[in-house]
């Protein structure tokens, strides 16, 4: 399978998401501290890799954020995921519904061809992520996960192709904007 996207994680995981199914690859402390070349984790054997879960994947780079101590990810089908959730659900042979249940209605009209031009980003406590709805082919609509509530907003009709968090500290900056600021750009 194809390898989706590729994230660091806590101090010695790296988290690799496949279009069927996530790994992590754990690395010795020590080795953690001293490697700054990939060659040389290889080499050195001090890594394990584990399946976090054999069934869901992950079905775009670009939705594979981390927010606070956790990360969020479009599956292959499209749901929203927590990383944590996933992993525990599988450590107890369990499936929990996807963070995204409560958005579902709107889940199931992404188009499906198009899940790989899911994108997102983390502002404060949100996950972010823009969508192509029904015959998009690019995202369309977009939602915000407040991780802390656990609660979701929209949609709102932002069609975010790319996020950024971005702090203006130019003197001539108006104020409003020397504070982190979200971003979006489209590609119309």
């Amino acid at each position: 399978q194809n390898v989706v996207a590729i994230k660091g994680f806590r101090n010695q995981e790296v988290v690799v998401w496949l279009s069927d199914r996530i790994e992590e690859i754990i690395v010795s402390e020590d080795v953690a501290n001293e490697v700054s070349d990939l060659t040389i984790l290889v080499s050195t054997n001090q890594w394990q890799r584990r399946i976090i879960d054999d069934s869901i994947g992950c079905g775009a780079a670009g939705s594979v954020v981390k927010v606070n101590e956790d990360i969020y990810f479009a599956d292959q089908y499209g749901n929203i995921r927590s990383l944590l959730r996933t992993a525990l659900d599988a450590s107890q042979g369990t499936r929990s519904l996807p963070i995204s249940d409560n958005i579902d209605s709107f889940i199931k009209r992404i188009n499906a061809a198009f899940i790989p031009n899911i994108v997102a980003t983390s502002f404060r406590q949100y996950y972010v992520v823009s969508v192509p709805l029904d015959g998009a082919t690019v995202p369309s609509v977009t939602f915000r996960y407040d991780t802390t509530l656990q609660a979701w907003e929209g949609p709102f009709t932002i069609a975010a192709a790319r996020w950024a968090v971005a702090t203006m500290d130019h003197a001539s900056a108006p104020e409003a904007v020397k504070n982190p600021n979200l971003y979006f750009g489209s590609t119309v």
